[in-house]
């Protein structure tokens, strides 16, 4: 079975299969910002914090600069903490949503998209054995706002993470079926 598929199986009353996940880690990327975090025990049902989080912010220079400096980054941190998995949220246009249709005719949805092949393929060369899978927003979050999962968060955690740290955070509550 593929680590998508476990982690997040379609259906509401999908099974999941698995019960735990070793040294796996969830990845937001985004042009003026990602955020990246791991778990070395990710039980479903449990609803644990990361043992390791990472804000990124990248704002000058240009597109493919920025995308160099994010790759390097995420690269450092798969190198530092070895995770078996990765899982990286893929950019998908939202029907019927107007934010999404401007980031489509702004470009942003490509450039997000050269950026986490850009992350991907990287991170496949530099760690061969690395288990890479892409998760779109509405297959972990479904149609849950930016507040809802922040609250959803909270509620579990008790704590805040930053931006793109949070759905990073919020990948990994909702592979454990707790977000």
């Amino acid at each position: 079975m593929k680590l998508l598929d476990q982690l997040y199986p379609k259906g509401k009353r999908a099974e999941r299969k698995k019960k735990a996940w070793r040294n796996i880690a969830f990845l937001d990327p985004g042009l003026t910002g990602s955020g990246i975090a791991l778990w070395y025990d990710l039980q479903v049902g449990a609803a644990t914090p990361p043992v390791r989080r990472e804000a990124l912010s990248f704002r000058s220079g240009t597109m493919h600069t920025r995308a160099i400096k994010y790759t390097q980054a995420v690269r450092n941190f798969l190198a530092r903490y070895l995770p078996d998995s990765l899982v990286i949220e893929f950019p998908t246009a939202w029907p019927g949503s107007a934010k999404s249709y401007t980031s489509i005719q702004r470009g942003d949805l490509f450039k997000l998209t050269y950026l986490v092949g850009m992350i991907a393929g990287v991170a496949q060369w530099k760690s061969p054995c690395l288990e890479i899978a892409f998760v779109t927003p509405a297959r972990w979050k479904g149609q849950l706002d930016k507040l809802k999962v922040r609250k959803r968060i909270y509620r579990a955690l008790r704590d805040d993470y930053p931006n793109h740290v949070e759905d990073a955070v919020g990948m990994g509550l909702s592979a454990a079926g707790v977000l």
